[in-house]
Formats: C-alpha cells, sequence, structure tokens
C-alpha cells in the first residue's frame, strides 16, 4: 500500500487525539499504586470506572468497578490515564503537533511503566476525533467526504442523520476503524459553535493487537506507523473542497 503524502493545515480539525496502551499488569498492582503516578502538572483527578450488566431471574443488576485515575493538566488540554489495565494520554484541542503530544505521552508513559512494571502489551491505539463543519447550503456529502453512505437511487437523497463505521485491515497488523456521523449537537471545540454549518464527526481509531512487544524502541517505532495510517486514511476520506476548510 502506498501512502497518500502528509499535509499541514492551520486549522485542522482534530477536537482528541489519543495514544493508549492496553496492558496486563501483575497481581501486585493496585489503586493506590496508580494514584501516586500523579503528576504535579496534572492536579485534577478522577476515576476512571466501567460498567457491567449482568442478567438475574427476569431482571438485571448493574454493577461498576473503579480501574484507575485519569488525571487532568491545568486547562484541561492534556489528560492521562493511569489504569489498572493499561495507559492513556489524550490531547484536547487545540491540537498543537504529533512531536508536542508523544513526547508528553512518552514523559509520562515512562513513570507509569517504571512504577508499574507491566507484564505483557496487548494493545496499541491511536485515535483522532476530527469535527469538520461543512457550510450551507451544501446539496451532497460527497463533495466533502470521499467516504460516504451509499443510497439506493430509488430513495431521496436528502440525509437528516447518518452513522457508519467501517473496520478495515491495513498494513503491518494494524486494523483502522472509520465511523462518521452528522453530530446533531456538535460536539464542543475552543473554537465554540459555527453558525450556518452542518458538523461531521471523522473519527479514525488505529489499533494493533498481535505482534507486540514492551520494548521502547518497538513501542514508538509501531506508534509512529500508525500515525502515519491515520493520516492515509484521514486524507483518503476527505476531499479537495474540505481540506480548503482547514486553511
Amino acid at each position: 500500500m502506498t501512502l497518500l503524502p502528509e499535509r499541514h493545515y492551520n486549522n485542522a480539525p482534530i477536537t482528541e487525539a489519543v495514544i493508549d496502551l492496553g496492558l496486563q499488569l501483575g497481581t501486585d498492582i493496585s489503586l493506590d499504586s496508580l494514584d501516586v503516578l500523579r503528576d504535579q502538572a496534572y492536579p485534577q483527578k478522577d476515576a476512571v470506572v466501567v460498567g457491567q450488566v449482568q442478567f438475574a431471574g427476569t431482571g438485571t443488576v448493574a454493577t461498576h468497578g473503579t480501574i484507575g485515575w485519569r488525571f487532568r493538566n491545568g486547562d484541561g488540554t492534556y489528560v492521562h490515564q493511569a489504569r489498572l489495565n493499561g495507559f492513556g494520554m489524550s490531547r484536547l484541542a487545540p491540537y498543537q503537533s504529533w512531536a508536542l503530544f508523544s513526547q508528553e505521552a512518552r514523559r509520562l508513559w515512562n513513570r507509569y511503566r517504571d512504577s508499574v512494571r507491566p507484564v505483557a502489551m496487548q494493545r496499541l491505539g491511536l485515535r483522532y476525533i476530527n469535527r469538520i463543519d461543512i457550510p450551507l447550503p451544501m446539496n451532497d456529502f460527497g463533495d466533502y467526504l470521499a467516504t460516504v453512505p451509499i443510497v439506493a437511487p430509488q430513495l431521496p437523497r436528502t440525509l437528516s442523520n447518518f452513522l457508519m463505521s467501517l473496520t478495515i485491515p491495513m498494513e503491518g497488523d494494524v486494523t483502522a476503524t472509520i465511523t462518521e456521523a452528522i453530530l446533531n449537537q456538535p460536539i464542543a471545540t475552543h473554537q465554540g459553535e459555527k453558525p450556518n454549518t452542518v458538523s461531521i464527526l471523522l473519527d479514525i481509531d488505529v489499533s494493533q493487537v498481535t505482534g507486540l512487544s514492551l520494548s521502547e524502541e518497538h513501542i514508538w517505532e509501531r506508534f509512529e506507523h500508525m500515525r502515519k495510517i491515520k493520516n492515509h486514511v484521514f486524507e483518503s476520506c476527505i476531499t479537495d473542497k474540505t481540506r480548503e476548510l482547514f486553511q
């Protein structure tokens, strides 16, 4: 597969970028072990909670459990997770650059790794959530998106809503999941809401679950490869008309 060339956009539509490492930890690691990982630059803390629903007779029983901690920096633009099943790092809008984002993620990952000493790597994930504001009036989503739902010719061409998810195997044991949707209630950004537009979610989640190693060289080499795959997917999903919106 020949990857499309990377482009720089002055007004990139990124609302959140996520680096995630799914891990197996030793049985001696507890929530208290993770709590001490709070960095002084991340003063805000809340729990990472998962839920489980089990059938009990004719009803259901809902259980919740804390699996880690979420730490936010002062202005809320960086969030990192120290979990019993892994490590996560998010950069919220305004996104700056991969170099700065990955550098901060790597700094905090090194603290996490040295403290909890993971047993095995189970998943690497790189996710970029984009909000594309298309100006109205707009006749065809195909003018802005190269990957769109195909509507049967016997049906009206106007869409008031859609949700589409595609999972595509890429090269090097990497899988890309692409989710597109109309945002009826657009997600908040640092730029606020834009009048006379329709907002489209373009969510690209690139992951690898096989052939993984805990070595530092392997982890960040894979993330660099996944970033290139993510950029290829993004460029493949949009048109030149969309690119003009980001300049």
